[in-house]
């Protein structure tokens, strides 16, 4: 196919995408296009399920390669908005569980309220004994919950607690980010490998252990009994103490009760 064969079908394919918007808005409609192999319409809408008086004391969460976010409200439910909302649950002995339907469509041009994403609702009152995530090309966002042990399983996507209260937080990341803020734990324990973990205001009571490969570990505004920060083919830094690019290793505090960190080809920074 030569180049002006190709510019006549692009172009085309723009007039027809073009048709389908003016008569979308036309009608009254809020249009959302989706381009796969050309233009077409999509349907986008919401559903919403609850669980009135459940009795949840597990929450396992499948994000998939959709945005889920975990938040605090009235009662158990799961909200769901896109092209795909067809939300799996499953409710049995005290046990919830959440499949996120597929997003096939990343690309959408919106003429009308269109945000993407699964909200499950935990009540006020609701205390957990475990939370499991998992997210594959997808994001979780959990925002003040108050969990005995949580667990977290992130491959080429990301998650970030916000306040989150709880004992034990084990997580593995592969090429992904963690974000942790206004954390209070016992415990932490991360693996990753070509992954970002970053923590602002982290209190840690307990001994705990961050490893990995290829990334950068950062954190802000933190406390916990020790630190013993190491690291190959890197470098460690820590506010208010001297050293260079050269410096691989720091060590304070308790140390049977120390956070350990270690690199490999990656950077640990500690900043107040």
């Amino acid at each position: 196919m030569d180049l002006k064969k190709t510019l006549i079908i692009g172009a085309a394919g723009m007039v027809l995408g073009g048709v389908m918007i003016v008569g979308g808005l036309s009608a009254g409609a809020e249009t959302n296009i989706a381009w796969d192999k050309g233009p077409k319409i999509v349907n986008v809408s919401t559903t919403h399920k609850t669980f009135k008086d459940a009795q949840v004391q597990n929450l396992e969460v499948d994000a998939g390669n959709n945005l889920v976010e975990i938040v605090r409200g009235t009662e158990w439910g799961v909200k769901a908005t896109g092209t795909s909302n067809k939300v799996l649950t499953d409710l049995q002995d005290k046990t919830l569980r959440i499949d996120a339907p597929d997003d096939n469509h990343h690309m959408i041009f919106s003429f009308g309220n269109y945000d993407p994403k699964v909200t499950v609702t935990v009540p006020f009152s609701a205390n957990l004994d475990n939370l499991k995530i998992t997210t594959t090309n997808g994001g979780m966002i959990v925002q003040g919950q108050n969990v005995k042990n949580t667990t977290v399983s992130n491959s080429n996507g990301g998650v970030r607690f916000e306040n989150l209260q709880g004992d034990q937080l084990n997580i593995t990341t592969t090429n992904g980010a963690i974000a942790l803020e206004d954390t209070n734990l016992h415990a932490v324990h991360s693996k990753s490998q070509n992954s970002a973990f970053k923590a602002e205001n982290l209190t840690l009571t307990d001994a705990s252990d961050i490893t990995s490969t290829n990334g950068m570990i950062k954190l802000e505004d933190s406390h916990f009994p020790g630190l013993d920060a190491s690291t190959h083919n890197g470098y460690v830094h820590v506010e208010d103490v001297q050293n260079g690019d050269d410096d691989k290793s720091y060590q304070t505090g308790d140390a049977t009760k120390a956070l350990k960190i270690q690199t490999t080809n990656g950077v640990i920074s500690i900043e107040n």
